[in-house]
């Protein structure tokens, strides 16, 4: 008895902040335009990371550090400082996405080692095939996956386990 109490109470302790809720689904709608800024600026395709840029803008619901970034990338005069703002924007999609979950498939962070003068940049990815954001064309490829995120669905997690599941 005291073994399923406990194994109960360490379940509901685990599980207490995966289900999937409305900041979650608002996440993952937020990845949806940050993976097309990505894309396209893999693409070299500085119109379209902008319109997607401005996507995150509107999308997210308090004027913040994300919401800052994502205008950045938005209002950037070239390329060049598009992807230098995708960074910070990147960080910041990176901390939301931890802290809240998401409710579609694995997220994937990558980093390039040479972006950056050979600081290296990170990014996230919405698969394993690499698509370099900050050399676009001239180094499509370049970086690698650095660690997998789970995801709420992923990891098989539908809803939130019954809190009567214990017995009293």
């Amino acid at each position: 008895m005291k073994r399923t109490i406990t194994i109960c109470t360490v379940a509901l302790s685990l599980f207490s902040g995966l289900s999937a809720t409305p900041e979650t689904a608002e996440v993952s709608k937020l990845l949806e335009s940050y993976f097309e800024v990505q894309q396209e600026l893999a693409s070299d395709n500085l119109v379209a990371a902008r319109k997607a840029a401005a996507a995150i803008a509107e999308r997210a619901e308090d004027p913040n550090e994300m919401t800052a970034a994502a205008v950045s990338v938005a209002e950037a005069d070239d390329i060049v400082a598009a992807r230098t703002e995708f960074q910070g924007l990147s960080t910041q999609i990176l901390a939301l996405v931890e802290s809240a979950g998401t409710e579609g498939g694995l997220v994937y962070l990558a980093r390039c080692p040479m972006a950056f003068g050979g600081k290296g940049g990170t990014w996230l990815q919405d698969n394993k095939t690499i698509a370099n954001p900050y050399f676009g064309s001239q180094m499509p490829r370049c970086g690698g996956v650095i660690k997998e995120i789970g995801s709420l669905t992923a990891m098989g997690i539908t809803q939130m386990p019954d809190k009567q599941c214990c017995p009293k």
